[in-house]
């Protein structure tokens, strides 16, 4: 499966720093992250800019941890919004897609996360 992680409004520098967070977690390794694109939406006239990875189901958990953990430093070091766009392709059509928003305060961010590795 493809995942990709879209921060979206980012003047920061924020999707260099993701970058290295995913990269430098060593339960992700095997996933590869890097930069890359999106897919053109039928909406858009371009694309975005993303941190993509190429993750099995048992790495899924261990890339929502490691969101959770990047968006918690964010709000520790005072961000006060944060918006960030996940998909999920599953077949090389895209056929199959989910497509998650976390969008808003940082902290509502990170409960919708941290609710997420609940389930």
């Amino acid at each position: 499966m493809r995942i990709e992680a879209e921060l979206v409004d980012d003047v920061d520098g924020g999707l260099v720093e993701l970058l290295g967070a995913l990269q430098a977690d060593p339960g992700l390794e095997a996933a590869e992250p890097r930069r890359g694109q999106t897919a053109v939406r039928s909406d858009e006239l371009g694309t975005a800019e993303v941190v993509e990875l190429i993750a099995t189901d048992v790495l899924l958990p261990m890339v929502v941890q490691a969101l959770y953990d990047f968006l918690s430093s964010r709000v520790r070091r005072g961000s006060e919004t944060a918006k960030i766009v996940v998909t999920r392709t599953d077949l090389p059509d895209g056929e199959r897609r989910v497509e998650i928003t976390l969008d808003g305060s940082s902290e509502a961010a990170v409960e919708v996360v941290r609710r997420a590795l609940e389930l």
